[in-house]
């Protein structure tokens, strides 16, 4: 998977060229929370094992945006953080963001050991019931989906583009003329 997202990078700048990274990503996040439950078509023994790897791929290839524009996104906020407070807060805000990312990963994955635990999934076990199966499709795809979902209308709501970014910069450049220091 994490080839098939570094591969899809390439592709994944060149529509940001068009279009602003913030709604790429956004649309590649509302596309995967739709893909991933595709997912669920599939059983452990499935005869459709190419169909399998074709709905994954295109799943890793949606998260390509994950890889590249978060910390790109971040130096936008940046920039803006810098001229509304006259002053750079980079190290403070990048330090907060990787903070956050690991909080949200833990609690992430915290929510979903409790799912595994409420449907009775263990992976120890040959065989689980049909009901620990239920809550494992529920942790790795129906949260996830949800989550994707709710985040892609969040970024949607970014207002951050190019063009606004470009003004960000030039103020940010004119009030460094006047003030060196």
């Amino acid at each position: 998977m994490i080839l098939i997202q570094t591969v899809s990078i390439p592709f994944w700048e060149r529509v940001a060229r068009h279009v602003p990274k913030h709604r790429v990503w956004a649309w590649a996040w509302l596309g995967h929370a739709f893909i991933m439950p595709l997912m669920l078509l599939f059983g452990a023994d499935t005869p459709h094992f190419w169909w399998l790897v074709l709905v994954a791929g295109i799943g890793s290839v949606l998260q390509g945006p994950h890889m590249l524009f978060p910390v790109s996104i971040m130096n936008d906020v940046v920039d803006y953080d810098t001229l509304k407070f006259k002053t750079s807060r980079a190290g403070n805000l990048f330090a907060l963001y990787t903070f956050i990312d690991k909080v949200l990963h833990a609690i992430g994955f915290g929510i979903g050991y409790y799912i595994l635990a409420a449907f009775g999934y263990d992976a120890k076990l040959d065989v689980n019931s049909d009901w620990a199966v239920t809550g494992l499709m529920i942790a790795v795809i129906g949260v996830p989906a949800v989550l994707f979902f709710c985040s892609s209308l969040t970024l949607f709501r970014f207002t951050i583009d190019g063009r606004r970014h470009g003004i960000i910069r030039r103020r940010i450049e004119a009030l460094a003329s006047r003030n060196p220091a």
